[in-house]
C-alpha cells in the first residue's frame, strides 16, 4: 500500500501565522493585538492540526523502476536516494527519502515484507547510506522569516508609517537573508553507513565513526542522542519514527561482534610507515599471493574489515587498497558497491578512486586521497 499524505491544512497555517507575526509589526494597539493573537494564534491552530496529515491509502506495486500505481510509475527509483523501516503503533511502515522531492511512505504487512519491498528497490539498509533528513527545517525558516519582518517592520514604522519601494524590497531582503542564514547554518540531514555516522550542512558536518559511539539513544521525540568513547554528546534531531529507526541501525552496528577482523586490521595501520607513499607501497605488497594464503590475513579478512563497524577510516581505505591491488572487473564492481555505503566522504573517495583505477602504483589522486583518510584518525 502506498500512503499517500496530504499537508495541506499544515501549511496553510504556516502561511497564516507568519502573515500575522509579521503585519503586527505595521501596527499598534488593538490592530496588532487582533492580528498577533486572532490570526496568529488560529494560523498556530491549523499547523498542529495539519501536523498530523490525513493519510490515504493506494494500492501499488514496487518493481526496479520504482513505485507503480496502476501502470504509472508514481515514484521513480532514480529518484529514491534511501529506505529505511519505521516501526509504531500505526505498522510496519517504509520511508523513503527522495531528497528534493516530496517523501514517499509505504505500508507493509510485517517486517519480512517490509525487507523484500527495500530489496526490491534497491535501498536495503544493510547496503546503502540511510538519510534522516532534518526535523521541521520548514517550519524553522518560516518563524525565522517572520521575526525578521517583525523586527524590521517596526523600522518602517518609524519611517513614517508608508514605505517606499526601496524600503520594502529592503525588508523582503532581511527576511530572505534571516531565513537563508538558518538555511545554511542547520545540519540538513544525519546519514547512517555501514562505518559510522555524518550529521551535514552546507558550510561543516562532522562524522563519527562507530568505533568511537559508546551508545545511543532516544532521549525525546525525533531527538536521538549519542555518547562517545571520549566522553563526548552528539545530538542529532528528526522526526520521530526515524529517530528510532535511526538508533535502531546504530545499535546493531556497534553491537559487539565476532572481533575476527582484528589481525588483519593490525597490519593495514599506517604505524612505522614515512609518507603516504611507503604506506601505499607497503599496503601492495601484502596483496601477494603469499599473504592472501595465511589464516589470519586474506581476502575475506580484508572484506570484513571494509564492512566492520569497529575499523577506523584508515583500516577500512586500507583494505579497499590492498583489494584493488590485483582486483578483478567483479571485485572493483563490489568495490564501488562498498563505497556507496560508505558515511565518511574520504573513505568514500579514496575507495571510489580505488575501484576506478585499474592501475593505481603511480596515482598521485589515490595519494592525496589516503593523505586526507590518515589525517582523520586520531591516533595520527
Amino acid at each position: 500500500m502506498l500512503l499517500r499524505r496530504s499537508h495541506v491544512l499544515r501549511d496553510a497555517g504556516i502561511a497564516v501565522a507568519v502573515l500575522a507575526w509579521t503585519t503586527s509589526g505595521f501596527l499598534h494597539g488593538d490592530g496588532r493585538l487582533m492580528w498577533l493573537i486572532g490570526l496568529g494564534g488560529t494560523g498556530v491552530f491549523l499547523a498542529l492540526l495539519g501536523l498530523d496529515a490525513g493519510v490515504r491509502q493506494v494500492r501499488a506495486s514496487v518493481d526496479g523502476g520504482g513505485v507503480r500505481v496502476g501502470d504509472t510509475v508514481v515514484v521513480a527509483r532514480k529518484t529514491i536516494r534511501s529506505g529505511w523501516i519505521e516501526r509504531s503503533f500505526e505498522g510496519v511502515r517504509i520511508h523513503l527519502d527522495r531528497g528534493v522531492y516530496p517523501d514517499a511512505e509505504l505500508q507493509a504487512w510485517s517486517d519480512e515484507e517490509a525487507v523484500t519491498l527495500l530489496r526490491a528497490l534497491a535501498c536495503d539498509p544493510s547496503q546503502t547510506v540511510v538519510r534522516f533528513p532534518s526535523i521541521h527545517r520548514s517550519v524553522a525558516m518560516a518563524g525565522s522569516a517572520a521575526m525578521a519582518g517583525q523586527l524590521f517592520a517596526r523600522d518602517l514604522i518609524g519611517w513614517g508609517g508608508h514605505p517606499s519601494a526601496s524600503q520594502f524590497l529592503l525588508l523582503l531582503a532581511s527576511c530572505f537573508l534571516w531565513a537563508l542564514l538558518i538555511f545554511v547554518f542547520k545540519p540538513h540531514e544525519t546519514s547512517v553507513g555501514v562505518d559510522g555516522v555524518l550529521i551535514s550542512g552546507l558550510l561543516r558536518s562532522r562524522f563519527v565513526p562507530f568505533a568511537e559511539i559508546e551508545s545511543a539513544a532516544v532521549e525525546s521525540v525525533g531527538k536521538v542522542v549519542l555518547r562517545t568513547r571520549a566522553g563526548g554528546r552528539v545530538v542529532c534531531r528528526m522526526r520521530g519514527a526515524a529517530a528510532d529507526a535511526a538508533v535502531d541501525l546504530i545499535r546493531s552496528a556497534i553491537a559487539p561482534g565476532s572481533g575476527d577482523s582484528e589481525p588483519a586490521r593490525r597490519q593495514l595501520r599506517r604505524d612505522g610507515d614515512g609518507d603516504v607513499g611507503a604506506w601505499l607501497a607497503r599496503l601492495r605488497s601484502l596483496a601477494s599471493h603469499a599473504t592472501y594464503r595465511t589464516a589470519t590475513f586474506g581476502g575475506d579478512s580484508l572484506w570484513r574489515v571494509v564492512d566492520d563497524p569497529n575499523a577506523t577510516e584508515v583500516e577500512r581505505a586500507a583494505a579497499a587498497v590492498v583489494l584493488g591491488a590485483a582486483a578483478t572487473d567483479d571485485e572493483r564492481a563490489r568495490l564501488r558497491n562498498a563505497a556507496a555505503r560508505m558515511a565518511s566522504p574520504p573513505v568514500r573517495v579514496a575507495m571510489q578512486r580505488v575501484a576506478d583505477v585499474a592501475d593505481p602504483v603511480d596515482d598521485a589522486e589515490l595519494a592525496v586521497a589516503m593523505e586526507a583518510v590518515a589525517a582523520r584518525d586520531p591516533a595520527a
